[in-house]
């Protein structure tokens, strides 16, 4: 029902100069300060599960798979964007801690630990 309620809002709010704003009051950890964001519409994102940095950019109509329904249990995955990240229209994030200044290109499936999206050093 949160994803449901939460798409809603999103559908309303996403491209406005609040998103920041509705998406740390959803449950969304936005760092390092509330502001200086373009949020697009992201459908299957469960606000507690998200996090994202200042300065990124989300094209419309992306989708998280951050959720997994399995016949006998259902899998919950954390995703990050991490500061400077840019992802196009439509792509469709796999749960992950994306690195700096990456850009997810329109139409991307970038699939769950498929390979490393995270700088170490």
């Amino acid at each position: 029902i949160k994803i449901d309620v939460f798409g809603a809002l999103q559908k309303e709010n996403a491209s406005s100069a609040f998103a920041s704003y509705w998406l740390a009051a959803a449950g969304a950890k936005v760092y390092p300060t509330l502001g200086n964001l373009e949020f697009g519409y992201m459908g299957g994102l469960l606000p507690d599960t998200f996090s994202i940095a200042a300065c990124n950019s989300s094209g419309a109509k992306t989708y998280s798979t951050c959720l997994e329904v399995n016949h006998q249990c259902i899998i919950v995955r954390q995703t990050a964007l991490t500061s400077g990240c840019f992802v196009g229209n439509g792509a469709i994030l796999g749960p992950s801690v994306y690195r700096n200044d990456l850009t997810i290109g329109v139409g991307t499936w970038t699939p769950t630990d498929s390979y490393p999206l995270r700088e170490d050093g």
